[in-house]
């Protein structure tokens, strides 16, 4: 006849942290939301969007979207959580996003935060109103996803200027670089040698940065 033994009052704490970690854990990550959200714009007319989140565990960095119509979203910005943070630990950030370039009007920003498995989860859609904009360049890849080669096609008004495209994976490692005095409109990178999985391109001049979020497939 099996007998079994019931914990005891000094082994409490250990199944409330592996209670926590393999279930309470994962269902507070599949229903993430930002615990708070605040936006302003600063002296040098740059939107300053600053959030928080109930937890920071697992995941690898967030991706900020931009849309001026609320439909359209494109990636401005990318930025990478910090190893030495804590599971079950609220966590605070902050982004500058550029705005002078872009029209005047309404701008509509959401949130994305990635985990190590490239797995997306999306906050709500926050509204911004400025003015005295102009339009924001844009960046066009193909295909996205990828296997073999990767098209950049940059803003017209980048041809023949410095531009340096970057690739990175999810941790922020550069695994791809070029950089171009000269560019071209179109320029294109090898990913042949890249592992299946999510990357982000970042493509500047120097003085406007673009982000875009590229697959790497078969």
């Amino acid at each position: 006849m099996k007998t079994y033994q019931y914990p005891t009052a000094n082994a409490l704490p250990i199944i409330i942290q592996h209670i926590f970690k393999w279930i309470l854990l994962p269902l507070l990550l599949l229903t993430w939301s930002l615990g708070s959200f605040s936006q302003k714009t600063n002296a040098n007319k740059k939107i300053v969007l600053n959030w928080s989140t109930p937890v920071a565990a697992n995941y690898s960095h967030f991706v900020i979207e931009r849309s001026l119509n609320n439909t359209d979203f494109s990636e401005v910005g990318l930025l990478f959580t910090g190893e030495d943070e804590q599971t079950g630990v609220s966590q605070s950030y902050s982004f500058s996003d550029d705005v002078r370039n872009v029209r005047k009007g309404f701008i509509y920003y959401r949130i994305n935060m990635v985990d190590m498995n490239g797995k997306i989860q999306k906050s709500a859609t926050h509204t911004v109103y400025t003015s005295e904009q102009q339009p924001t360049p844009v960046i066009k890849v193909s295909p996205n996803p990828v296997s073999t080669d990767l098209r950049v096609t940059l803003p017209l008004a980048w041809k023949d200027k410095f531009v340096s495209i970057e690739l990175m994976n999810t941790s922020g490692q550069v695994v791809k670089y070029s950089l171009n005095q000269q560019s071209q409109l179109t320029e294109t990178i090898s990913v042949r040698d890249l592992t299946e999985g999510a990357y982000v391109l970042r493509v500047s001049n120097g003085k406007e940065t673009i982000i875009q979020r590229i697959i790497k497939s078969k």
